[in-house]
């Protein structure tokens, strides 16, 4: 993914939850987004904390939410 389109996720307004896919196979609920000064993603689930670089990200989506 370009890193622009992973800003435009990070900022979207409100930030919802995001399923990501992995180069390699590794597929994860992403629960908060940051974009260091140099580009890298750093990207935290309820498991763990990854720096990826862009193109490690195939796939973003954000999680569609229950309407109450």
């Amino acid at each position: 993914m370009s890193l622009d389109e992973i800003r435009r996720i990070r900022d979207a307004d409100p930030f919802r939850p995001v399923w990501m896919k992995l180069a390699d196979g590794r597929q994860m609920l992403i629960e908060s987004l940051g974009i260091t000064p140099k580009g890298i993603v750093l990207a935290v689930s309820r498991e763990q904390s990854l720096f990826l670089l862009p193109e490690q990200i195939i796939e973003a989506r954000p999680v569609q939410l229950a309407a109450n």
